[in-house]
């Protein structure tokens, strides 16, 4: 299975605000980055609380219809790195893109039969090779 991660990848959504309902009022102007054509999952780290992640996956069906499938991670840095794998092996990813090039790296190392990517001008490009 194809996965993307979300934030600042295939979309750019305003996380700010004075309270959670003015995040949450934010979030369906979020902005497109890249849409993948094709099934695929999401797998993004979000906030814990359950009205903004209800507004997020609201945002994503209305501009991903193709995606089948939203998991969602939160913690530290390394708990979101530990949390990310496990669910992408769950998630059976055979490829996994994130505009992160640090943390591809950190997955690669521990997912090695995963393709990673991160997208530039609009491109996936596999991560190690030249664009």
């Amino acid at each position: 299975m194809r996965v993307y991660d979300l934030q600042g990848t295939i979309a750019q959504l305003n996380l700010s605000g004075q309270s959670i309902l003015d995040i949450v009022s934010q979030i369906p102007r979020g902005k497109v980055l890249y849409s993948p054509i094709g099934s695929f999952a999401i797998l993004s780290a979000q906030s814990p609380v359950g009205l903004i992640r209800d507004a997020v996956r609201q945002f994503i069906g209305n501009k991903f219809p193709d995606c089948d499938d939203v998991r969602f991670v939160s913690g530290s840095t390394q708990q979101l790195i530990n949390a990310k794998v496990q669910q992408l092996r769950n998630l059976q990813a055979t490829e996994y893109t994130d505009n992160d090039i640090d943390l591809l790296t950190e997955y690669k190392a521990r997912l090695p039969e995963v393709k990673f990517y991160f997208i530039d001008n609009n491109q996936r490009i596999e991560l190690g090779r030249v664009a």
